[in-house]
């Protein structure tokens, strides 16, 4: 008429690791392997300097394409038109 033998329950705790037992060779993850990385700053916009340098170049690339366009209408008018 004795008691029952209590029984013990560990508690898993989630800031620690479990323990290592001897002879037990697996990894223990460490908090820090999954800590979050740090998102990359992304790169400030360019200048005023640079974005109309971008922007006249833009200009004299198409002002460019129009006059080749030009050239050939002119070339094709002038052998329909002969």
């Amino acid at each position: 008429m004795g008691q029952s033998p209590t029984r013990l329950v560990a508690v898993a705790s989630p800031t620690l690791a479990p323990p290592i037992h001897r002879g037990d060779r697996r990894a223990v993850p460490s908090p820090t392997m999954n800590a979050v990385r740090p998102e990359p700053r992304p790169e400030p916009p360019p200048d005023l300097q640079t974005q109309l340098e971008a922007f006249l170049h833009q200009v004299w690339a198409e002002e460019e394409r129009w006059r080749r366009e030009e050239r050939i209408d002119r070339a094709v008018r002038l052998v329909r038109d002969a």
